[in-house]
C-alpha cells in the first residue's frame, strides 16, 4: 500500500521493520480518551500532503491530548503548550502535562503541519 512508513534497520542482527505512519490523536480531550490504539477512523488524521494532516473532531472541552505517528505506540509523541495551537514539539519537549485541550466543548478542525512545525485548533 502506498503511504508513509518508518523503516528501522538493525545492522547487528540483519533485521528490519517497516511501520506504516499516519497521525492520530489520543487523550482525555478526545472521545476515545487515553485508549491506545485510538479509535480509527474517528481519531485518525487525513494526510493533506507534504507533512500536513487535518482532522475534524468533536472534543469534550478541557483535558489534554497528544499526536501519535503510529497508532498503538507511545514511542514518539507530538504536541504543544497551547489549546489553540503554536509550535509543534516532539517527544521529551512535549510538556509533562501534555497539550491542553480546548476549554469549550465543540467540533474543532485540527491542523498539523510538520514542515512548518505548527499545529492549530479552530472551532467549527
Amino acid at each position: 500500500t502506498s503511504g508513509l512508513y518508518q523503516i528501522t534497520v538493525n545492522f547487528q542482527t540483519n533485521q528490519y521493520t517497516v511501520t506504516p505512519l499516519g497521525l492520530y490523536i489520543v487523550g482525555d480531550a478526545t472521545p476515545g480518551a487515553w485508549n491506545n490504539p485510538v479509535p480509527v477512523p474517528s481519531q485518525q488524521f487525513t494526510n493533506a500532503g507534504n507533512g500536513h494532516y487535518k482532522l475534524t473532531l468533536a472534543m469534550p472541552g478541557g483535558g489534554t491530548f497528544l499526536f501519535l505517528p503510529v497508532n498503538g505506540s507511545w514511542d514518539h509523541k507530538f504536541g504543544g503548550t497551547s489549546a489553540t495551537g503554536g509550535a509543534l514539539l516532539a517527544d521529551g519537549a512535549v510538556p509533562g502535562t501534555n497539550t491542553p485541550g480546548p476549554a469549550t466543548a465543540g467540533t474543532y478542525l485540527i491542523d498539523v503541519n510538520f514542515l512548518a512545525n505548527t499545529y492549530s485548533l479552530t472551532k467549527q
